[in-house]
């Protein structure tokens, strides 16, 4: 039995973070890109303070003193949320979420019918993939009998299997699918590679020499 014991994705740059800013009032809309620690002006009406970027978002209780606090699971971008500070008449902080817009408005409590009739909507575009790979698990009988890591280029051997990263879904991280294989015959086909250059060069001598 193979199990996936760990899977990462790594990319060449952390990604590119929009901004979508709605007036409803007003009946306008502005896209921004924006990056953590930046502030920007909106139509020349809204400022936003882009405070803090979280690539996979987790929120949980403290024990000690009972607050809720947020935190990232993993550097992967598994739920990007990015929290912004808006002024705008009244001036508030927001978490947006880019998989779970609707989680924006439960986190903040508020509403599009609120003052300032503003409407935003994040969007993260991942960059692009530089290396995926996995940690797996060789088991029987629920015992783990070896382990190691795979990736693209960089198989792993067990028991003459070959595990090559082949592929996985960016939209589940727990995803992630191989090819396994077993070839008997290796020794053979290198001898083959050996024996083809000695058999040349014998007959090239012994040819000569007759």
């Amino acid at each position: 039995q193979v199990r996936l014991a760990n899977f990462s994705v790594e990319h060449y740059d952390s990604g590119k973070h929009w901004i979508q800013v709605a007036n409803l009032k007003e009946g306008w809309n502005q896209v921004v890109e924006v990056q953590p620690g930046n502030e920007y002006w909106v139509n020349k009406s809204v400022r936003l303070n882009v405070l803090r970027y979280v690539p996979d978002f987790r929120v949980e209780k403290d024990a000690a003193n009972g607050q809720w606090k947020t935190y990232s699971a993993s550097l992967a971008p598994n739920n990007p949320a990015l929290q912004v500070e808006v002024t705008a008449s009244p001036k508030r902080m927001v978490w947006l979420f880019a998989k779970y817009p609707e989680l924006s408005s439960h986190f903040t409590g508020e509403t599009k019918n609120k003052e300032n009739h503003l409407d935003l909507t994040y969007q993260f575009v991942p960059g692009k993939v530089k290396q995926f790979r996995s940690k797996i698990e060789i088991m029987k009988d629920n015992q783990v009998l070896a382990n190691g890591e795979t990736s693209v280029n960089h198989p792993f051997q067990y028991g003459g299997y070959n595990f090559f990263q082949s592929g996985y879904n960016p939209e589940d991280p727990s995803f992630s699918s191989f090819q396994v294989s077993k070839d008997p015959g290796v020794p053979v086909v290198y001898a083959g590679f050996v024996l083809l250059p000695l058999g040349l060069t014998l007959s090239f001598y012994g040819g000569r020499n007759t």
